[in-house]
C-alpha cells in the first residue's frame, strides 16, 4: 500500500512539474510575442503601444469579473488574442493608417476591415481558431449594428472583453486625427456606449476597476514602449 502510495506520488509530481513547465514555455512564448508587437507598433504612432493596453486592460478586467464569467476564458487564450488584435493592420496601405484627419467612406470600410484580416492570419495556426473567431467579432455591436450583424450573446464573451478595452485604449490614447481624454471623460465615453457599441455590464466592471490601477496598467506599457525607441536604443549604444 505504501509503495503504491509513492509512485502515485511521483506520477502526481511529475504531472504538476510538466503542467507548470507547460505555463512557464507559454508564457516565455507571451513575453516574446509581447516585445515584437511592441517594436512593431513603435513605428506607428497610431498604435504606439495599443496592442499591449489591450492585453493589460482586458486582464485587468477579466479578474475583476466574477468567477462565472472568468470560467469561460482562458486567460493565456485572452492574450494571445489580445496581442494578434491589430495584426491585421499591416495589411492596410500605410496611407490610410498614418492619414491625419478624417478617413473618406472607402478608407474607413478598408479600416473596419481589419478584424478580418487578423483572424486570417491565425485561422489556420493550429489551437488558434478560437482565438481568430475572438478577433474577427471584436468589434461586433451588441444591438446587432456590427459588420457581422451579431447582438447580446451572439458575440463571444472574450471579444466583448477586448471591445470595451479596446475603446478606452483608442479613447485615452493620443492619435494624429485626435486628441487624448482623461480617464473620466474616457469611463463617460464607455458609460454612453454600453448597451448600444459595448455589453453593458463589462463596462460596468471595467469602471469599477480603480482609476490608480488603470493608470498603472497603462504607465507599464509607457515604459515597455520606451525601450523600443530608437532614442533609447542609441543612449545604450553610446
Amino acid at each position: 500500500m505504501y509503495f503504491i502510495f509513492i509512485i502515485c506520488f511521483i506520477i502526481a509530481f511529475f504531472i504538476t512539474v510538466l503542467f507548470f513547465s507547460r505555463i512557464k514555455y507559454i508564457e516565455h512564448n507571451l513575453t516574446l510575442l509581447s516585445s515584437l508587437i511592441g517594436v512593431i507598433e513603435v513605428r506607428d504612432p497610431n498604435l504606439e503601444g495599443h496592442s499591449l493596453n489591450v492585453r493589460n486592460l482586458s486582464l485587468l478586467l477579466y479578474y475583476h469579473l466574477p468567477f462565472s464569467y472568468q470560467i469561460q476564458i482562458n486567460p493565456l487564450k485572452l492574450q494571445y488574442a489580445t496581442l494578434f488584435l491589430d495584426i491585421g493592420k499591416l495589411c492596410i496601405p500605410s496611407s490610410i493608417i498614418e492619414k491625419c484627419g478624417k478617413l473618406g467612406k472607402d478608407e474607413l470600410d478598408i479600416i473596419r476591415y481589419h478584424p478580418h484580416l487578423s483572424a486570417n492570419v491565425l485561422q489556420n495556426v493550429k489551437g488558434f481558431q478560437k482565438i481568430a473567431k475572438w478577433i474577427k467579432y471584436h468589434h461586433e455591436r451588441v444591438d446587432g449594428r456590427g459588420y457581422y450583424k451579431l447582438k447580446g450573446d451572439e458575440i463571444p464573451l472574450a471579444s466583448r472583453i477586448m471591445a470595451v478595452a479596446d475603446t478606452f485604449s483608442a479613447l485615452v490614447m493620443e492619435r494624429t486625427y485626435k486628441p487624448s481624454l482623461s480617464y473620466e471623460d474616457a469611463i463617460a465615453e464607455l458609460r454612453l456606449a454600453a448597451g448600444s457599441q459595448l455589453d453593458r455590464a463589462l463596462v460596468e466592471y471595467f469602471c469599477a476597476i480603480s482609476m490608480r490601477d488603470i493608470e498603472k496598467s497603462m504607465e507599464e506599457v509607457k515604459a515597455q514602449m520606451q525601450m523600443y525607441s530608437l532614442e533609447n536604443c542609441m543612449s545604450k549604444k553610446e
